[in-house]
């Protein structure tokens, strides 16, 4: 079954392309990432507006910053690694990591000043849920990308991705102390400041490595 199924797709150039072409099957895969974090924009945007949930549309406004910014990357990928290109590319996305840091800042105040306080319908658990496990998986990914291929346009992807994990798993925490624990215990409030507090310089800590890294490039120090 799988070889009539491997035979149906190379009737096709762009089927033949995919199994072939490994660079090629990347990029597409990067470019659904992409995608599925701009839907997701949109899902926490719509629970936003049905919860009148200020944090859900903070969370949309995340990952649409993180979806443009993968769009800007996969935008100049046919011209990386041109010196120049290349440290546009890194000194904005860098740039919007510290965006993303300021967001993260908002939605962490958010959640500490109560405003989520209240439990998620199961559907809207598993949705998030999903969606964590799957970004981790695919910082994952590109996390092993970087590291062998070493090319500025994977370490992009990696370092997008980690702060869209970052973020994920942070939503994902409120969401299960929300629906199955105590919104008001010390405990609870404790994990959130300190889990809000390490993605903050997480992603401050990405955006930090990657502007130094342009600079570099500017310098002639770095490829």
């Amino acid at each position: 079954m799988i070889m009539r199924l491997r035979s149906a797709i190379e009737k096709t150039d762009t089927g033949k392309r995919l199994l072939k072409d490994r660079r090629f099957r990347l990029i597409l895969f990067a470019v659904m990432s992409m995608g599925w974090n701009l839907v997701y924009a949109v899902f926490n945007a719509l629970l936003g507006l049905i919860g009148q949930s200020a944090w859900f549309a903070v969370m949309s406004v995340y990952y649409a910053v993180l979806g443009l910014m993968k769009l800007l990357v996969l935008s100049s990928r046919g011209k990386l690694p041109g010196k120049s290109t290349a440290k546009r590319t890194m000194t904005v996305t860098g740039t919007g990591m510290f965006l993303l840091a300021g967001i993260l800042s908002v939605i962490v105040k958010l959640t500490i000043s109560n405003a989520v306080g209240r439990s998620y319908p199961i559907a809207v658990m598993i949705a998030i849920a999903a969606f964590t496990f799957g970004i981790v998986i695919k910082a994952i990914v590109n996390a092993v990308q970087a590291h062998r291929h070493g090319d500025l346009f994977w370490v992009m992807l990696r370092n997008i991705s980690l702060a869209s994990a970052a973020g994920s798993v942070l939503a994902l925490e409120r969401s299960m102390m929300s629906t199955f624990g105590s919104s008001t215990d010390s405990f609870t409030y404790t994990m959130e400041g300190v889990s809000g507090l390490v993605s903050f310089l997480f992603v401050v800590l990405l955006g930090t490595s990657m502007i130094v890294r342009a600079i570099r490039m500017g310098e002639g120090k770095d490829a």
